[in-house]
């Protein structure tokens, strides 16, 4: 028995077998003729010098002289291997999945900066008077009636200081600004500052003196001695506005 011959037919076996059971629902027809022919060489080769052996062993047993002959052993040809094309894949059509579609609201036209800018008018300021304009002439109290004694002088200071104002607000520069919120209403910039608008907005100095002596010299007591003469001089610049 030749075992080389053996061993190179069922390595082929194996290596075809491995090949098969890759698919083996679509095993080839080629591939199954092949593997019987393996299979009729194997048995041939196992066949081989096996005759004699059983010969000598039915000699001895039945004692018969004569020679034995042993049969030819039959061995297979190899048919030419036919290779067929491999089947073609079946080709799977891809079937894109239904896109949703999307509806996007239209785009909101914004407006031009430049041109809402353009279109608004500026805002015009109205300062608010909280304190009601005196109907009429009211009597000033006594304790105030000195602030609003006005000496007529004739030297050249006292005329250039009596000259007409608009504007209470630009009569009045940074540092003299401060000094009568310090002085005259205890650091109040508020209470100064519509103080200034309302007596902008009365039309005559008797409205400007019943307005003061009725809510401001009390509220900040211009009647102290410390006082009054820096009220003299703040009374005497809101005079100027209606002259």
């Amino acid at each position: 028995m030749n075992l080389n011959k053996i061993q190179l037919i069922l390595d082929k076996i194996n290596r075809l077998h491995k090949s098969m059971s890759l698919d083996p629902e679509n095993v080839a027809q080629i591939e199954k003729d092949l593997m019987r022919d393996y299979v009729k060489v194997l048995y041939g080769a196992c066949l081989e010098d096996q005759t004699p052996s059983v010969a000598r062993k039915v000699i001895k047993t039945e004692r018969i002289d004569t020679p034995f002959e042993a049969s030819t052993p039959v061995v297979a040809q190899r048919r030419p291997i036919e290779r067929q094309p491999a089947p073609t894949p079946k080709r799977v059509e891809y079937i894109p999945p239904p896109v949703e579609r999307i509806i996007t609201p239209p785009p909101v036209a914004r407006p031009n900066v430049e041109e809402v800018i353009a279109e608004t008018p500026p805002p015009v300021f109205q300062p608010q008077v909280t304190a009601a304009r005196p109907n009429g002439n009211k009597a000033i109290p006594e304790e105030y009636t000195a602030l609003f004694h006005q000496e007529e002088g004739k030297e050249l200071s006292h005329k250039l200081s009596s000259l007409p104002i608009s504007d209470l607000h630009k009569a009045m520069g940074i540092n003299e600004r401060i000094f009568t919120i310090n002085e005259l209403f205890r650091g109040d910039s508020m209470a100064f500052k519509h103080t200034m608008t309302s007596l902008n907005q009365l039309g005559s100095f008797e409205e400007a003196k019943n307005y003061l002596a009725q809510n401001v010299a009390g509220e900040f007591d211009w009647a102290n001695k410390s006082k009054v003469n820096k009220a003299k001089n703040f009374i005497r610049l809101v005079k100027r506005r209606y002259i």
